[in-house]
């Protein structure tokens, strides 16, 4: 966004752009319309926690006591629009909690300073997502796998129905892809295996021998099947997550201790990004859950077809 001039322009989605990045983003759009008359800018999104799109038009910016924000911001509902089927909004509530609804379908800063990210994870009995060990023997063995050294992750699923059960995990220390294999191979001989890897792992290796094959390129040199084209969104991730407990889809054996600790512990910042303290061993096991569940249970809004 350097090098020419322009007279209007309009940013997307922006609070899907990391906060630290939305600065220089906005200041860089209003550099190229600085010798046009009249210019205009917009930006269009959803709110996602209270990110750079809060400070501009709803805080304000400047110093203390001389704050101002940038200008008019319209607040348009899912409920305002009169042209939608009569169903939709029904279809909305369907799918998402009440916190994504106050977020995606109300335009609300949602406040999630601090905030569990796995909102909807409870380890009470009630709730029914943590469930005893099991010991299982199933046909097809899902895998989520988070690509790290250290700690390299990956929980085993099995779907029962529109159930899925995290009923295995792995938690390897200074390991490699390779080892990985050997493994699930050694734990799942003859299963077919079905794998919801990290996709930047297609470009990746983490390789012990400096092998010339990726990441994913070995799991599927490995035999097994792969899921999945690209990584989600953090937040679409974080949300299909949060659905899922919410609406009873997804339960983990108390085995899984990494993945329940992380469901418990994991938060976000107040901008409604993931946050990972230092020195912990916090997000890794969440994060590959999210590869799966992404994959089984996408959250996707009521289709809408206007002739």
């Amino acid at each position: 966004m350097v090098g020419f001039n322009s007279s209007d322009f309009i940013f997307d989605e922006f609070d899907i752009v990391p906060y630290k990045n939305q600065k220089i983003l906005f200041t860089k759009l209003l550099a190229r319309i600085r010798e046009v008359y009249g210019a205009t800018g917009a930006l269009a999104t959803t709110p996602e926690g209270f990110k750079y799109t809060y400070e501009l038009f709803e805080a304000g910016i400047g110093e203390e006591g001389k704050k101002k924000t940038v200008g008019r911001m319209i607040r348009a509902k899912t409920t305002d629009n009169h042209f939608l089927p009569h169903d939709y909004i029904e279809s909305l509530q369907a799918i998402y909690d009440p916190q994504l609804l106050k977020q995606y379908m109300n335009a609300e800063f949602v406040n999630i300073n601090g905030m569990s990210a796995y909102y909807n994870f409870s380890r009470e009995a009630s709730a029914g997502i943590v469930i005893p060990f099991e010991k299982l023997d199933p046909q097809v063995v899902n895998i989520s796998i988070d690509f790290n050294v250290d700690p390299l992750t990956a929980t085993c699923w099995v779907k029962d129905g529109q159930r899925s059960i995290a009923f295995e995990e792995f938690f390897l220390h200074n390991s490699y892809t390779e080892r990985l294999i050997e493994v699930i191979k050694g734990r799942f001989p003859n299963k077919p295996i079905i794998c919801h890897p990290d996709m930047t792992g297609v470009g990746r290796h983490t390789s012990q021998g400096g092998a010339s094959r990726s990441d994913v390129a070995q799991l599927r040199n490995a035999g097994f099947t792969i899921r999945g084209t690209s990584n989600p969104l953090q937040r679409d991730r974080l949300a299909c997550m949060n659905n899922a407990f919410a609406k009873g889809l997804v339960q983990i054996m108390e085995n899984c201790s990494h993945l329940i600790k992380d469901c418990e512990q994991v938060t976000v910042n107040k901008y409604g990004e993931i946050d990972q303290p230092p020195g912990t061993m916090l997000t890794h096991s969440s994060d590959n859950a999210g590869y799966y569940v992404s994959n089984t249970y996408p959250i996707r809004g009521p289709r809408v077809i206007q002739l």
